[in-house]
């Protein structure tokens, strides 16, 4: 039996690295449970050669997504590029969603085509509204100005719909939806 730990996240991994350090074990089994390190896979930086497209797929488009040492307008372009050259599987893009917290409705998806560009031009205006809405928001709140003051001046400055500034206000993210 192997034991491999895939770790996604964008820092360096610092939990525990050997068996014992993973479980709870009562002092009483200790001594019967053997210790040992599982193989630790950090995603955004691993080095493993794999085989199976789907793999390859996943592997590559997670260490573009989770570098966040680029513009996230460069991430953005980088896995459309990926996703044109190697079409992967829509298995492998609802994990990568699931990984880096795309919401997205996979049947609108399909109906379009598969076209990642569509998905990612969408997902990139909804989460540069929700940075700037964030930005007014602050802005008009030091200013004191009421939340329906707020909403207006959301409304306005983004030009989005009385609901989607009041989700905007409630810090709420849409899903991908038509």
């Amino acid at each position: 039996m192997i034991t491999i730990v895939l770790y996604f996240g964008q820092e360096a991994w610092d939990g525990p690295t050997t068996l014992h350090e993973m479980l709870d074990i009562p002092a009483g089994l200790k001594g019967h449970v053997n210790d040992y390190r599982p193989l630790l896979v950090e995603v955004r930086n691993s080095e493993l050669k794999l085989h199976n497209d789907d793999n390859i797929d996943l592997f590559g488009m997670l260490r573009i997504a989770l570098d966040r040492n680029r513009p996230s307008a460069e991430t953005r372009k980088l896995l459309i590029r990926y996703a044109d050259e190697h079409d992967p599987s829509r298995d492998v893009l609802m994990v990568v969603y699931s990984i880096i917290g795309v919401k997205m409705d996979y049947d609108r998806f399909e109906r379009e085509g598969g076209n990642m560009r569509t998905v990612f031009d969408d997902v990139y205006e909804e989460g540069r509204d929700e940075g700037r809405a964030q930005e007014i928001i602050g802005i008009y709140r030091e200013q004191g100005l009421s939340d329906e003051g707020i909403l207006i001046k959301l409304q306005t400055r983004l030009d989005v719909s009385l609901d989607r500034a009041k989700e905007l206000l409630a810090g709420k993210q849409l899903a991908y939806k038509s």
